[in-house]
């Protein structure tokens, strides 16, 4: 036995060694693998914080070209609107206009233009193509935004102008013109720290119009310069088609002289215009910080990391096998108990395997597995019901994320019978939050099923005959009418049960209909549905059966045992056919009643089942007895 110890401890210290040589040529890919990742992820981060600030910038400056011309149009609008309810064109608003200007840093000038002035104008023949093409559209009623051009009322500051025409009894008498400097509107007001975006108003063939400091009036072209540049035509196109789309679009471009920039672009909504935002890597503040702490975090992680592997790579080894050790007892431990089997779906291979105990309950391998979700496959295990309950148990709890549910399922036992099962589930997420298993526990609770039941049964029973009470009997035929197709409805009375309580005493009336339910599970089937309605009433519910002569078979051979046993009392029998007769449980009732009334008639101790004529003579019943 000592031997057989010392050859173990050599046996371990070895596998120990082996560890730590391993642990150290793994620490060694792991630390040249991990540098590389750095590299790579370091570059990510950089070119990411670059996008993100470049989209804020961009969208903010998008946000506020649009804010700007839209509030002058609102104030051009709006003056406008005052000319148009006066009197008299002629009325000075310049207090009105003043204010106006105060009113919007972005607003430089506010001019009033007569029809005559316009017209005059279009006349001329020095005027350029394009003014006369916004004079006419403004004569036409229509609202212009002018291209940017060089404006004698800001002393040749280039503007853009926002025009609102004025008319007064359906006649154009004049226009109500906004003046924007158009570098105002290219300023970034935003933080300082954006100095090294700039920003461009192009057209879509890409030429530039303007920025914030110089005109350009479409001599310099965006992609002209970017093949002066030596840009791929893939890169360039890639540019064209963002243009194009109106949408926002950015582009990464690595140039080979300029080095990594970044192009984002978004049409505007007026005449054509695109705003450009574009910036340079070399150019970005503040990073370089940032990158050296996360270097710095990266080194120490790494010889932490080393330090720890080499120190505690033993004691790992050997706190892994106790584990195991551990692990693989409680789950045998586990498996020993009678009523519980556990079990493991992969969600991947979407296979359920269970436990070696299932084999002492079930007629199942202990090394089979199964596909529950495999149509070909037949899940002979469970209950024909229950296969589909099982199914949508595990789909729910993969597609949803549900990490538990519970489930009653019922088991085929080797003696081929089925014992409810109760199902415990448990959802395993790996790190991304995906579905990978579902482990859980099948509890044996059919005597805990059983005796439920049996507590539902009696608190449904008559306490005296054993037949369901009035509330049961009502439900449970109601249910049996929306699953079958055809049955019949029987009622019963015993003939002078008062006459039969008052001479012979309730005790005998008590035997009386004891022996009657008795007398009536013999001759009905066993899932036949007898209830007591109270007193001597009774109903019964035969499903699935279309011909009247079974029905009237059954009558007639309750009739002829209760004769033959030398009864001292007779029933009243009234028949009812569904659905002809009724349809809902009340008017198939209301029928069997009227039959039932009718055999009394008749002579009592008789059956009588209702009958309509055809409908060409007119809805009436008939009693057959």
């Amino acid at each position: 036995m000592k031997k057989r110890n010392n050859g173990q401890k050599r046996t371990m210290q070895l596998r120990v060694w082996l560890l730590l040589i391993g642990s150290l040529i793994l620490t060694g890919i792991m630390v040249a693998v991990m540098l590389k990742m750095y590299q790579g992820r370091n570059a990510q981060i950089f070119n990411s914080l670059i996008e993100e600030n470049l989209t804020s910038i961009h969208k903010g400056q998008v946000a506020e070209i649009d804010d700007s011309i839209q509030e002058v149009q609102k104030l051009v609008n709006g003056i406008a609107q005052i000319y148009e309810s006066l009197d008299s064109s002629d009325l000075e608003l310049n207090s009105r206009y003043q204010e106006a200007v105060e009113q919007l840093d972005i607003l430089n000038d506010i001019e009033y233009y007569s029809a005559d002035i316009l017209k005059e104008e279009l006349s001329k023949e020095d005027t350029s193509k394009q003014d006369k093409k916004v004079i006419e559209r403004l004569l036409n009623d229509e609202s212009v935004i002018s291209d940017v051009f060089s404006s004698k009322q800001l002393e040749g500051a280039y503007a853009i102008s926002v025009m609102r025409p004025v008319k007064r009894a359906g006649e154009i008498i004049g226009v109500v013109c906004g003046f924007i400097k158009a570098d105002e509107l290219m300023k970034i007001t935003m933080r300082q720290d954006y100095e090294w975006t700039s920003n461009f108003l192009i057209t879509q063939d890409g030429s530039l119009i303007i920025d914030k400091d110089v005109y350009y009036g479409g001599e310099e072209n965006l992609f002209r310069d970017l093949e002066d540049m030596d840009i791929s035509k893939n890169k360039i196109e890639e540019v064209r088609d963002g243009l194009k789309s109106g949408k926002t679009s950015l582009v990464t471009i690595d140039s080979p002289r300029e080095g990594q920039f970044f192009i984002m672009t978004t049409g505007l909504r007026y005449n054509g215009w695109i705003l450009l935002s574009m910036t340079h890597s070399n150019e970005v503040k503040g990073y370089s910080v940032s990158i050296m702490k996360n270097t710095r975090l990266l080194i120490v992680s790494l010889l932490v990391f080393l330090i720890v592997l080499l120190t505690g790579a033993a004691g790992i080894y050997v706190q892994q096998k106790e584990r195991l050790l551990r692990n693989q007892a409680r789950y045998e431990l586990l498996a020993q108990f009678s009523d519980t089997i556990l079990f493991e779906y992969d969600c991947s291979a979407r296979s359920l395997a269970f436990t070696p105990n299932i084999v002492d309950h079930f007629d199942v391998r202990p090394e089979d597995i199964r596909y529950p979700f495999d149509e070909e496959q037949k899940f002979n295990l469970l209950h024909p019901d229950d296969v589909e309950r099982l199914r949508n148990m595990l789909k729910s709890m993969v597609e949803t994320g549900t990490e538990q549910m519970e489930e009653d399922v019922r088991f085929l036992n080797k003696s081929g019978d089925y014992r409810w099962m109760h199902c415990q589930a448990q959802l395993l997420l790996d790190r991304r939050g995906r579905a990978v298993m579902v482990v859980g526990k099948f509890s044996d609770v059919h005597d805990q099923k059983a005796q439920e039941q049996r507590l539902i049964q009696k608190s449904s029973t008559d306490a005296m005959t054993g037949a369901w009470n009035r509330e049961a009997a009502e439900v449970q035929i109601t249910e049996q009418l929306k699953q079958t197709s055809y049955g019949f409805f029987f009622m019963l009375d015993v003939d002078d049960f008062k006459r039969i309580n008052d001479t012979q005493g309730h005790s005998a009336g008590d035997s009386l209909l004891i022996q009657l339910v008795s007398e009536m599970k013999m001759v009905f089937r066993r899932e036949d549905i007898i209830g007591r309605l109270g007193g001597d009433e009774f109903v019964i519910f035969m499903a699935d059966v279309k011909e009247l002569f079974v029905a009237c078979s059954k009558a007639d051979a309750l009739l002829q045992r209760l004769a033959k046993q030398k009864a001292a009392f007779t029933v009243s029998i009234g028949i009812a056919a569904f659905p002809s007769d009724g349809s809902s449980y009340q008017e198939l009732y209301i029928a069997a009643d009227s039959a039932m009334y009718q055999a009394k008639r008749e002579g009592k101790g008789k059956y009588s089942f209702r009958k309509k004529e055809p409908a060409n003579t007119g809805e009436k019943d008939i009693f057959v007895g």
